[in-house]
């Protein structure tokens, strides 16, 4: 048995495909196991692992046959459409800079085409898909090609899936603060759901002496009795919402705000930064992870190292947030640049979960530093913000939209009104063979606010944003003559908004 877990390529010396031949033809396709997805969530994204098959060392092709729900009943063709099953295809490979070598034609070689089969067999079903509560049994025919003959298996019912209900992943009241006066029959709001299956219960997990939830809707009243020594008291229930069908259970703790009073109260609005990622290191914990298509001349531990945050954000930054870091990237090394592309993706963020009563908005700051134009008065490199709605974790795969153009930008202030768009980077001056120099929207050396509205993306679910540094050359620069330094890029205090209307 084998894990398809590897990429095969130049330099790539570890087998994929074991020898392990059970009695059968040459490269036979036998022994096909996928490890059960269970509990997966109705209509969300499912990702198998791979399956593990013998093929005595040939790579195998997968194709689904046919998926069956729990009854054995074959499901229609629609099924399928929201379903990709991964097969071995071609990658370029970066080396590590040890293992670069020189072709024959005198080039130095930097990466390899090779096979990828770290995800052969994985089984991919789409977000929003057919895949309701039940059980799913899923059949395959996996091919081999041995010196141009094909060998076919049947695997049925190889697979097992099975999918729960979607749970609540946020609940909203509208406001989040209420009043509800003593000696009144008042209640508050009905909790909103963007999301999950919407057959469920709620209950109180605390105030049961003091507080009544309707099991129904949500709403919440005081209970009957209830009196107060000072006619002013402020109550912070957490509900639990549980879920009909399954009886899972999701606990939601400073969803609504209670002020129960003898007079009416007027609240402020409330506002929520609910994404403030530390850029402490690299790691979903802290917020980011980046990916190096071309580390240039700069050395890995130097690509979006942590230095010290933004001063100017200072303001908006929180308690909490004490170890903040910027990430820093200097393209510069003894006086010379070559051809440089990193990204940094911070973390999928679910937006529906404010899209109900609430304007949302992403700040985040950045600085260019010591950019000097190369001999035609373009600039050598650039910084550029990108957001994803379809990133699921590839970055190949995902869809990446500039957004520069649209940023709401104050250079070394909060105050007054924005600009639209990102300042070209360095000092405007010289020659402007792109047209985009402006004296008078200088940021060089400067940090720059920048706001992003997110309304027109208050129903995503997986919305992501990144930020890359790309060179505007092909071949290496040499700083010399106050021309042709790419420069230093920093990106400080990222964060998502979300204020009551």
């Amino acid at each position: 048995m084998l894990l398809l877990c590897c990429l095969i390529g130049t330099g790539c010396t570890e087998e994929t495909f074991t020898e392990n031949v059970s009695p059968g033809s040459e490269g036979e396709p036998f022994g096909l196991s996928y490890a059960p997805v269970m509990n997966a969530r109705e209509y969300a994204q499912i990702r198998t692992a791979p399956p593990t098959i013998n093929t005595g060392g040939v790579i195998p092709h997968f194709e689904i046959l046919n998926v069956k729900n729990g009854e054995g009943i074959l499901l229609d063709e629609i099924y399928l459409a929201d379903v990709q099953i991964m097969n071995a295809g071609s990658k370029t490979l970066p080396l590590e800079e040890e293992n670069y070598y020189v072709n024959t034609a005198g080039d130095t070689v930097k990466e390899v085409n090779g096979q990828d089969l770290r995800n052969v067999g994985t089984i991919v079903i789409a977000n929003k898909n057919k895949f309701g509560i039940g059980d799913y049994y899923f059949s395959f025919k996996v091919t081999t090609v041995v010196d141009n003959q094909a060998t076919e298996t049947i695997f049925e019912d190889a697979f097992h899936l099975n999918v729960g209900p979607q749970l609540v992943s946020a609940l909203i009241y509208i406001p989040k603060s209420q009043n509800l006066l003593f000696g009144e029959e008042a209640n508050t709001t009905e909790p909103v759901m963007p999301s999950g299956n919407q057959d469920v219960s709620f209950e109180l997990v605390n105030y049961s002496d003091t507080l009544v939830i309707d099991v129904s809707t949500g709403a919440i009243s005081l209970a009957d009795g209830y009196t107060s020594a000072t006619g002013f008291d402020t109550l912070h229930p957490q509900v639990n919402v549980v879920s009909n069908i399954s009886g899972e259970v999701v606990a939601f703790k400073d969803v609504v705000t209670l002020v129960a009073s003898n007079t009416p109260v007027v609240f402020p609005k409330d506002s929520i930064k609910f994404f403030y990622p530390t850029f402490q290191a690299e790691n979903a914990q802290y917020g980011y992870k980046k990916i190096v298509n071309d580390p240039g001349l700069v050395s890995s531990w130097n690509i979006w190292k942590q230095i010290s945050p933004a001063p100017l954000a200072e303001v908006d930054r929180p308690i909490e947030n004490s170890s903040q870091k910027a990430l820093s990237t200097n393209l510069v090394v003894s006086g010379k640049s070559t051809p440089f592309d990193s990204w940094v993706i911070t973390n999928t963020q679910s937006l529906n979960n404010y899209n109900l009563g609430y304007n949302l908005s992403a700040t985040f700051y950045y600085q260019n530093k010591y950019v000097e134009y190369m001999a035609n008065g373009q600039t050598p490199t650039e910084l550029e913000f990108y957001i994803s709605t379809d990133y699921m974790g590839s970055f190949e795969d995902a869809t990446w939209t500039k957004v520069n153009d649209v940023l709401n930008c104050w250079i070394n202030t909060h105050d007054g009104g924005a600009t639209i768009g990102t300042p070209y980077p360095g000092d405007q001056k010289g020659e402007d063979p792109e047209g985009r120099k402006n004296t008078s929207y200088n940021a060089d050396g400067k940090w720059v606010k920048c706001v992003l509205d997110l309304m027109p993306y208050k129903n995503e679910a997986n919305f992501t944003i990144a930020f890359r540094v790309k060179c505007n050359f092909d071949s290496e620069i040499v700083y010399k003559n106050g021309e042709g330094r790419a420069g230093t890029y920093n990106v400080s205090d990222l964060y998502y908004m979300a204020v009551e209307q």
